[in-house]
């Protein structure tokens, strides 16, 4: 599991290690993806070459740090290995470059990843989606934070697309508002999260989540409507209003993506037991209500009939008469 045990092995002395040596920093999102593949179902060992095993064990507990609390605790590892090659019963070993010394091409015929801490020599890995946003979190930010949001981005990873899981963790456990396709992610996250009723995540990150979800990124209405019906189905009621404004407001400035809205809401759910959205008050009601007169405005008459199946559902008191 982690090891930390003595100043040397807690985080800030960790992050210093690697942090103040560039080639140390170059080489991290390589090193974070040898441990995703290490501990992966498909299990790549992990050799870690360096004649002092101190300066392996830091590696080894600062690499399983970047993993998700439960895995880290039952991940295995042995500091020093006279047969590195052939001791598989440990997903990370460490070794003396005397013992490998012909590292390279014998760890791949051997189908095993090594890295070098002296030189930093490692065999030919492509660094992880997830591992190069983790190693810049780690970089760049405060490091606890960023291990608070990697535990989160792993966990997530577990019930959705990990690359997606740790987008939707930069937003809502940081704060970042340079993620690539943000809304979209926090939209798929809000919906996974409620779909898998992690309720404690919701509650702690859902801000954030919900206020990456204001900001349109592209063509992401469905996404956002599935968020909307998974939280409002499992009853998600602080939630669910910002979510179903956030697809009003995208539905009102968007016929097009209205009418697919207004098409898929009857085929998508058994409408018949669907709860109303509980707004919290006569002002956001109000609001949800004119959105929806706009979007209403725009839809077709032949799927009218649909639109009002849906309108009901929104709850927002708006009735035929009041749409032109």
């Amino acid at each position: 599991g982690p090891l930390l045990v003595g100043a040397d092995f807690e985080l800030p002395a960790l992050g210093e290690m690697v942090l103040g040596d560039p080639a140390a920093v170059a080489v991290l999102p390589v090193f974070l993806t040898m441990i995703e593949m290490a501990v992966s179902a498909q299990r790549t060992r992990c050799i870690l070459l360096h004649p002092d095993l101190t300066t392996v064990v830091r590696w080894i507990a600062l690499g399983t740090s970047f993993l998700d609390s439960a895995t880290a605790l039952t991940t295995a590892f042995r500091a020093f290995s006279a047969n590195p090659l052939s001791d598989s019963s440990f997903p990370i070993v460490g070794t003396s470059p005397r013992v490998l010394d012909t590292t390279l091409p014998v760890a791949r015929a051997v189908g095993v990843n090594v890295l070098d801490l002296t030189t930093f020599e490692h065999s030919p890995v492509t660094p992880s989606p997830t591992a190069v946003r983790h190693a810049e979190w780690f970089r760049s930010g405060d490091t606890f934070a960023a291990l608070e949001a990697i535990d989160v981005s792993r966990r997530w990873g577990a019930v959705m697309d990990p690359d997606l899981a740790a987008r939707a963790a930069g937003v809502g456990v940081l704060g970042l508002e340079d993620v690539p396709d943000a809304a979209r992610a926090a939209a798929i996250a809000v919906r996974q999260l409620a779909e898998h009723e992690l309720t404690d995540d919701l509650d702690e990150y859902g801000e954030g989540l919900l206020t990456a979800i204001t900001v349109p990124s592209g063509d992401d209405l469905q996404d956002v409507v599935r968020a909307l019906w998974a939280v409002q189905d499992k009853g998600f009621d602080n939630q669910a209003p910002h979510v179903a404004l956030a697809a009003l407001e995208r539905a009102a400035s968007n016929p097009r993506q209205a009418h697919a809205w207004a098409d898929s809401h009857i085929k998508s759910a058994p409408s018949a037991a669907r709860r109303p959205v509980n707004w919290p008050d006569e002002d956001a009601r109000h609001h949800a209500a004119g959105l929806l007169a706009a979007f209403l405005d725009g839809v077709a008459d032949d799927k009218l009939a649909t639109a009002f199946v849906l309108a009901r559902d929104l709850g927002t008191g708006l009735a035929a008469q009041q749409i032109t």
